[in-house]
């Protein structure tokens, strides 16, 4: 159905990561781990192939911004909750190989290298990857350029007040760009601290799933609510002959 949208380039890449999938006729039970650990990094650079040809391909049309805000909302999820597991469900989050390892998952350990210059500590590392508006794997990123595409969302008429989505969009933005980094994983922050952290997360791990919602129901949803063409007046009672009413 959307083969006329997608390039030529970006079906033979498609086609090629079908083409690699398919296991060979005379394949046994399961591939070796080499054999296997090669074909997932064929795979990434496959799908890092296919996002950028839609990236630069596409024509920034309406499918284009519905595609691109679903990719962040889908991204600041994942960020979302990989931060949640790693930091806060973890038994010491501040634990300098945990931190690098969630800096290499988030593909951000160069971009804290280059700017911290320092040795691996957990308020930077929510920082760089909750609240940076500049890094585009962190979480405040996402919203920031999911908001914008909601803002150019068409509409049928001009309104004083903003739809459910706006707001929605905008509180998460505020929401983050308000929180004090260093008051919730600075090394002075408490256990009570770091609750307000996680409950931020999980608020944020409710929220975007609603955005998207709203979104949805606005935009792409085909059920139309009903609508009463007339009020119904109920039947007045008439007299009958014998003194009761129907």
């Amino acid at each position: 159905m959307v083969r006329d949208r997608i390039s030529l380039d970006s079906w033979r890449i498609i086609n090629r990561i079908d083409r690699d999938f398919l296991p060979p006729a005379d394949a046994g039970d399961s591939l070796e781990l080499i054999e296997l650990r090669a074909l997932l990094d064929q795979l990434l650079i496959d799908l890092a192939a296919f996002a950028g040809m839609m990236t630069e391909s596409m024509t920034r049309a309406l499918g284009w911004r519905f595609l691109d805000f679903g990719r962040r909302i889908e991204r600041a999820l994942n960020m979302v909750v990989l931060l949640d597991e790693v930091l806060l469900q973890h038994a010491d989050p501040t634990d300098a190989a945990v931190l690098d390892a969630l800096l290499e998952v988030a593909d951000s350990a160069m971009t804290y290298r280059s700017r911290y210059r320092a040795t691996v500590r957990l308020a930077p590392v929510v920082d760089l990857l909750l609240t940076d508006e500049q890094n585009p794997r962190a979480v405040a990123f996402q919203l920031v350029v999911a908001a914008d595409h909601v803002e150019q969302l068409p509409r049928e008429h001009p309104r004083a007040y903003r739809d459910a989505e706006q707001r929605l969009a905008m509180a998460l933005v505020h929401e983050l760009r308000l929180l004090d980094v260093l008051a919730v994983a600075g090394d002075s922050a408490s256990a009570e601290d770091r609750e307000r952290l996680r409950t931020l997360l999980q608020r944020l791990a409710e929220q975007l799933p609603a955005l998207s919602d709203a979104v949805v129901q606005r935009y792409l949803a085909h059920a139309v609510p009903a609508h009463q063409l007339a009020q119904i007046q109920p039947t007045a009672r008439r007299p009958q002959p014998d003194g009761t009413a129907r």
